[in-house]
């Protein structure tokens, strides 16, 4: 009698697992499935249809007229390509730079570290309308800024309303939003070296500049090749909220926001589909080779 009740009692056990398991599971699942599978499948079916529905490759010639600026609607693309290249290289190389050494800065816990560490965290936390809001704000008509340079030049400069700037203030903008999720993740990784290598290297006298040049920067590069491989597979997706500044005027289209606008303005879902899949096609041996040689310049660390 007392064998049967603790079966039943191990059955009710294992079914709530399996549930619980299940209801874990499933919502992923599902999520990979519409949001990656079916919408992947959609797009190329789309980029090789015309309005009605029919086969076509007219939509792949149309983004190769676009490029060479010769659609009457819409010219931008080139422009596009070329901003968006710009902010990640700015994204890819100066911003890193400056991560690393921010996060070097933390991992050594300097006076003053714990504010910084929260003062570079905040634009991830406040929402991207709050940011640019605060951005505007200093360097719009009203702003410090903007007042300041124009008692001081008797120019007014309209930062974000004049195409010889509006691009390269939505690159400061950059700098400013774009530490935090990366500096932290290289500050832990720095936080798993070995107390004993450091010790060492306090020892033998090195400076910080050779600590971190011959010691810390080898022992993270595992974990910076991996960010370096992510944001190459992002290159065409670089953006820095060109919908809520500029909505692409005075020059500064990207893009992101040119794919926004020939989905939602222009209703032109079958050309952005056919866009997009140039991009896998480009974008794939790139990240090939920037693997691979990432890895030739670094090796794996383990410790």
């Amino acid at each position: 009698m007392t064998d049967t009740i603790c079966k039943k009692k191990k059955r009710k056990t294992n079914w709530g697992k399996i549930g619980f398991m299940t209801t874990m599971f499933i919502v992923p699942v599902l999520n990979f499935l519409i949001f990656y599978v079916y919408v992947n499948f959609d797009s190329i079916l789309l980029s090789f249809q015309n309005a009605k529905g029919d086969f076509t490759f007219e939509n792949f010639l149309w983004v190769f007229r676009e490029f060479a600026g010769k659609n009457a609607v819409d010219d931008h693309l080139k422009e596009a390509l070329l901003n968006t290249l710009l902010i990640f290289a700015n994204s890819f190389v100066v911003v890193r730079i400056i991560t690393l050494f921010m996060a070097y800065f933390f991992y050594k816990k300097i006076i003053g570290y714990g504010f910084f560490r929260v003062l570079f965290y905040l634009p991830n936390i406040l929402s991207a309308v709050v940011m640019v809001s605060i951005y505007d704000g200093f360097i719009g008509p009203s702003g410090p800024i903007y007042q300041i340079l124009e008692r001081l030049t008797g120019v007014q400069y309209e930062f974000l309303y004049d195409s010889r700037y509006a691009m390269k203030a939505l690159l400061v903008y950059q700098l400013w939003v774009a530490f935090g999720t990366e500096t932290i993740m290289l500050a832990s990784a720095m936080a798993r070296i070995p107390v004993e290598v450091m010790e060492a290297s306090v020892i033998d006298g090195v400076s910080p500049w050779v600590e971190f040049s011959r010691i810390i920067f080898p022992l993270i590069w595992p974990t910076l090749s991996t960010l370096m491989i992510t944001g190459l597979a992002w290159i065409l997706n670089s953006d820095v909220n060109v919908l809520l500044f500029t909505q692409g005027k005075y020059g500064t289209y990207t893009i992101s926001y040119w794919m926004y606008e020939q989905v939602f303005v222009f209703k032109s879902l079958w050309h952005a589909s056919a866009f997009g899949q140039l991009c896998t096609i480009a974008l794939i041996p790139i990240v090939w080779l920037g693997k691979a040689l990432l890895e030739r310049i670094g090796s794996d660390v383990t410790y």
